[in-house]
């Protein structure tokens, strides 16, 4: 049961786009596609319990806008919140670009890398490591041996680690969005009121392309 995928709609508009991606996912995995629908009482709840038995919730939130006018209240943003498996927030296209993910500064451990790596190996693209620059050249340094550590367990998956100066992480990984096909952020768990915390909250109103947020 950990391999199906649970794709659920927030509103009444379907995405064909979205739910290709969520079989194709299913697909590559080698598990069942289950269709929720997310706009329903208590939906939040719901999945975040069908979420232990499943190896992936993705939610669809029709564009950017819908994502940030609702972003206090959103099914998707209390469901990555609080879900015991990795959940993607579809509110823009994926494009034909890498797997980006945050390293060196955000939460979730080895649990959101290992998940990009797979993401990348399943679709043939390329894994990009995006830290932003804070401690120096030690912790470059520090940042490119770990990220040598994950790509010597997948060695067939293209690696590039991208250095930047950004305000944030959440920004540095919005600004390189619109040229990736899925942007991997780690969580810790919900904050007050079921919420991510900076990163995940902003990302998901702003990222031109699904997120997931591997907790």
């Amino acid at each position: 049961m950990t391999r199906s995928v649970v794709a659920g709609i927030e509103g009444s508009v379907a995405s064909p786009a979205a739910d290709s991606w969520a079989a194709e996912e299913a697909g590559r995995r080698g598990g069942e596609l289950v269709v929720f629908q997310a706009g329903v009482f208590g939906a939040a709840g719901l999945l975040a319990e069908m979420s232990a038995e499943t190896g992936l919730v993705v939610l669809r939130s029709h564009g950017r806008g819908e994502v940030r006018d609702a972003v206090n209240g959103s099914v998707a943003l209390r469901v990555a919140a609080t879900a015991r498996c990795p959940v993607v927030v579809w509110g823009d296209p994926a494009h034909d670009g890498p797997v980006a993910v945050g390293v060196g500064n955000s939460d979730g451990g080895e649990r959101a890398p290992a998940f990009a790596f797979e993401a990348a190996a399943s679709r043939g693209a390329v894994l990009e490591a995006v830290h932003v620059s804070r401690g120096g050249m030690r912790r470059e340094r520090s940042v490119r041996e770990q990220v040598t550590g994950w790509a010597g367990k997948r060695p067939g998956v293209p690696v590039r680690v991208h250095l930047v100066q950004a305000r944030s992480d959440e920004r540095a990984l919005a600004g390189i969005s619109s040229g990736a096909q899925l942007i991997v952020v780690g969580g810790r768990g919900p904050v007050a009121g079921g919420r991510l915390g900076t990163m995940g909250d902003w990302l998901l109103g702003h990222a031109d392309c699904p997120v997931a947020v591997v907790r």
